[in-house]
């Protein structure tokens, strides 16, 4: 295999890409801008919204680029800077919008919900009649938060996660923290209302006059548990998506 590495002069990032393009066979009709997806060990246009398989997108004017002969190989950033292929179909594309994938096959779109995305634009889009146009991109392939409800954001962010097809060590490492934290925060919670609860009952019995203040007191314990629970699942939540 005839491996060859070659820089590009140094122009505009909105006509080369920034970064080491990797060859990667890609089966279908792909070209320039085309976000990848990685399923079942095949790399491909991504087919849909949010894909937690994103690798990375195909650039014709990579800075840096390995190539080999092999047909169907073409060069993919996994991160750095180029073009990417977007629609408008999920809104106008600003300059600092995050970009994901949508249910055209290798096309992005804007990012409005929590979910995983491809990057940041760096510049705005613009579309012709189709709706279709190129932007920018600051290629990081990794989960975001835009929306508020932390828990249903975790929930859908760790079965994303658990569907992906590929995990980074440093990705599987925080889907385990993540897990971890959430169980021990529950564990705690729990452990503690029990202690709680058989201290408020046991005091109650032997001192039935102060039976409102006790009650008030486990009352307060119970919102305690709770935060600390809650304080678990937000901390799961940002080891996830920093």
């Amino acid at each position: 295999m005839n491996i060859l590495a070659y820089l590009a002069a140094p122009v505009l990032v909105a006509s080369i890409g920034v970064g080491v393009a990797t060859p990667m066979k890609i089966e279908g009709d792909v070209g320039g801008g085309t976000i990848v997806c990685s399923e079942g060990g095949h790399y491909s246009a991504c087919t849909a919204a949010y894909s937690p398989h994103m690798v990375g997108v195909i650039s014709d004017t990579p800075l840096v680029s390995f190539k080999n002969d092999e047909e169907g190989q073409y060069p993919v950033l996994v991160t750095g800077k180029t073009e990417v292929a977007v629609t408008n179909k999920n809104g106008e594309i600003k300059k600092g919008d995050y970009i994901t994938s949508s249910d055209i096959a290798g096309i992005g779109q804007l990012a409005d919900k929590s979910g995983y995305i491809l990057g940041i634009a760096l510049g705005n889009a613009s579309f012709d009649e189709n709706g279709l146009g190129q932007v920018g991109v600051n290629i990081e392939v990794k989960p975001a938060v835009l929306t508020v409800g932390a828990g249903n954001n975790l929930l859908r962010l760790i079965r994303e996660g658990i569907d992906a097809s590929f995990l980074s060590p440093l990705s599987a490492l925080r889907y385990l923290l993540a897990a971890f934290i959430v169980g021990f925060s529950i564990i705690a919670g729990i452990s503690f209302f029990g202690r709680v609860a058989r201290s408020g009952i046991w005091a109650i019995g032997r001192n039935p006059k102060a039976s409102r203040s006790i009650s008030l007191g486990i009352v307060f314990n119970v919102i305690l548990t709770l935060l600390i629970m809650a304080a678990g699942v937000v901390a799961a939540y940002v080891v996830l998506v920093i």
